[in-house]
Order: structure tokens, then sequence, then C-alpha cells
């Protein structure tokens, strides 16, 4: 017990985010955030069109990217996802967690020259 019989309590420490956490929440909330919209494409349109995003976002130099695929059968989701897991290019990513993105947009870290 602390003083005035208040009882004190130990919080429990949380761990600071990385800056790869802080850099993909920031792509997630900036609206100038460099943005692919797979609306409209077909899986094949689409998987060419994330590969060319990555390659020319390294190129000029943009660390963080989003893509947006929609909710749809889950075709575009689970072939995003691939290819983020497997690109050299891509440092980190992960699906983004906002309510209103939840499912259908997937924030990316570009590696840095």
């Amino acid at each position: 017990m602390g003083r005035r019989g208040i009882k004190t309590i130990e919080m429990p420490s949380v761990p600071e985010p990385s800056g790869a956490e802080v850099s993909l929440l920031a792509a997630e909330i900036n609206p100038d955030t460099e943005t692919l919209d797979l609306h409209g494409m077909d899986k094949i349109e689409a998987e060419h069109a994330v590969e060319l995003f990555i390659d020319r976002a390294f190129t000029a130099h943009t660390y963080a990217v989003r893509i947006v695929h929609g909710v749809g059968s889950g075709a575009l989701r689970d072939m995003v996802r691939r290819i983020l897991d497997k690109h050299p290019l891509v440092e980190k990513w992960r699906p983004a967690p906002q309510p209103y993105t939840a499912g259908t947009v997937h924030v990316a870290l570009v590696k840095r020259k």
C-alpha cells in the first residue's frame, strides 16, 4: 500500500515500436503514400502491376507504398501477400489494420538503395 491507503500497481512494460513499424503506420495514414489500386484488374494484370510498382518505388527512392486490392474472392489478396513475401526489394509488409481498410489494403516498406 502506498500513501493514504492507495494501492500501487505495477504496469506491464510496452515495447517501443520499431522504426519499420512506425513507418508502416505512417504509410497507412498518410494520404500521400504512393498507392497502387488493383480494382478492375485480373490476376495476371495485377501480378505484373504489383511487381512493376515495387520495382519503380525502389528506383524512385519511395520507401513506403500502399496496395489496394479490395475484398472480392481473396485471389488478389493472396497474390499480393505472396509477392510481398518473396519480392527481394520488400523489407517488411502487413495488412493495413484500420477498420475501413482491414483486409483490403496492404502496406509495404521497400528497401533503400
